[in-house]
């Protein structure tokens, strides 16, 4: 962490238009801010859900060294 800042690596992802106009759609009925905080979100609990162990060590590791894991 700089300046108090996260450092956070960039993932491009290409998807159809008809999945973007689903996201958009789901997005304007639900909660999510934008986007990113949808896809942050969906990829966190398929980690979590699918390999629970690799989840936990990333939050123990990030929570010893200041950083949240996310």
């Amino acid at each position: 962490m700089q300046n108090g800042r996260k450092e956070r690596d960039q993932i491009v992802v290409r998807v159809p238009s008809r999945l973007t106009d689903l996201i958009d759609q789901y997005l304007e009925r639900d909660a999510y801010m934008d986007t990113f905080e949808l896809v942050r979100n969906v990829l966190r609990e398929r980690i979590r859900k699918d390999a629970p162990e690799l989840y936990r060590g990333i939050f123990r590791e990030g929570s010893e060294d200041g950083r949240s894991g996310d």
